[in-house]
């Protein structure tokens, strides 16, 4: 029986309104995107997707939706923002805070990690400014710490767009079966980051220490979710961002009312605006995978000499998406390219190990990338330049993190 994803992606006029949606989405801050660094990535993708798709004679609607496979990304990312707003209104940043001013030197390097996990729940990479803003200047091991704590969290669930297109990639993998691969590495990167954080993380002169009330905001979150995923079958991404509409609808009739509501209304607007670069990549890296795919034929020739490579292709991969990272190649592109050749050619690794190297070629990228989303949030929470905040400060946790990883895939899968 075909499945309701096989029966659109058989419709044009489904490929056609999906399309309409996503220019919809993007066609406001559409002149701002192209002229960024990440929209013009997303263009040279979607003109070589076109390019491959006429050269194989794919051009069609069933192929256009089969290349939308990042559009649920899209709603991820603008509902995210909604999370940091509902943080702050339970008080979570000032309680963290005040935490953190409160236990000794030695204790403060792994519990601003783990502050930096769990904000990251909500707000992503404003975790580093919610905090790096309240620590004292070009402090790297403040800078340093907070970016891991970031990366880490996507070991934990999708806190990212990054690992929302993974998580894509891999529908037959559950958040629980996801975590029983990644946990042990989340563990692995929080003991390797408190090793390697290169001093004692300095709190302000005068930290707020005192007593902070934390409103439910969270609790109800968590219920919100738990309905969403179990009740109403709703895949993960989709209840994420329901959970943060429903969650910040509740929180502005209860805090007012109609100014509440015109602020979250306005916060969603203005995030589809700045994000339409990043959404316009997702969607391009999509229609890039399915052109890539259909070359599927000339992918079983390089068997012959990608075999000698298969003991060594998750280091390789991680690495090497690192070192593209580094030289300013936007991680998705590569990930666009390579995944569905990897996909192809096969790794040898079970899914949930494929999975796992795929994560942590991200996490690694975001680290060490002078361009990346990451280490633009920490170079200016902490006055320091972008090549400080990324390889020179990440370079070997990044390198290490790899070996472990590697590690990790070839003992256990």
């Amino acid at each position: 029986m075909a499945t309701t994803a096989q029966t659109l992606t058989r419709s044009p006029v489904a490929a056609l309104a999906a399309l309409v949606l996503v220019g919809l989405l993007v066609a406001p801050g559409l002149k701002r995107s192209v002229a960024s660094v990440t929209g013009r990535f997303a263009v040279a993708q979607t003109l070589m997707a076109i390019a491959l798709l006429v050269a194989v004679g794919h051009v069609d609607g069933p192929m256009v939706l089969a290349g939308m496979r990042f559009a649920g990304v899209a709603s991820f990312l603008i509902c995210m923002p909604l999370y940091a707003r509902l943080f702050q209104a339970a008080g979570l940043d000032r309680a963290l805070i005040g935490l953190l001013g409160r236990v000794r030197p030695c204790l403060r390097v792994p519990v601003l990690l783990a502050g930096a996990i769990a904000g990251s729940m909500g707000l992503s990479f404003g975790t580093i400014s919610m905090f790096g803003l309240a620590l004292p200047k070009k402090s790297r091991p403040s800078a340093a710490v907070l970016a891991r704590g970031v990366v880490i969290s996507m070991l934990l669930a999708p806190t990212t767009g990054s690992v929302a297109a993974v998580m894509t990639v891999f529908p037959e993998l559950d958040l629980v079966t996801i975590l029983t691969a990644t946990v042990p590495l989340a563990a692995a990167a929080f003991g390797l980051a408190c090793l390697m954080s290169g001093g004692i993380i300095e709190v302000p002169a005068r930290p707020e220490t005192g007593g902070i009330p934390v409103r439910p905001w969270p609790v109800l979150m968590a219920v919100v979710m738990v309905a969403g995923l179990s009740w109403a079958g709703a895949p993960l991404l989709a209840a994420i961002a329901w959970t943060a509409v429903v969650v910040s609808g509740l929180w502005a009739l209860v805090s007012g009312g109609r100014a509440e509501i015109r602020e979250v209304a306005t916060l969603l607007s203005a995030t589809a605006n700045r994000l339409s670069p990043e959404i316009l990549l997702f969607i391009a890296t999509g229609w890039l995978g399915v052109g890539v795919l259909a070359l599927a034929p000339s992918v079983d020739g390089m068997a012959v000499w990608l075999d000698p490579l298969r003991p060594v292709l998750p280091l390789t991969i991680m690495l090497g998406m690192a070192l593209l990272a580094v030289l300013g190649i936007h991680p998705m592109v590569v990930f666009g390219i390579i995944q569905p050749v990897v996909s192809q050619f096969g790794t040898g690794l079970p899914v949930l190990g494929e999975y796992a190297m795929w994560v942590i070629a991200f996490v690694l990228s975001l680290l060490v990338a002078p361009i990346s989303v990451l280490t633009a949030f920490s170079a200016a929470a902490s006055g320091l330049t972008a090549w400080q905040v990324s390889v020179r400060l990440q370079g070997g946790y990044a390198l290490a993190l790899a070996l472990i990883t590697a590690a990790y895939i070839a003992v256990r899968f």
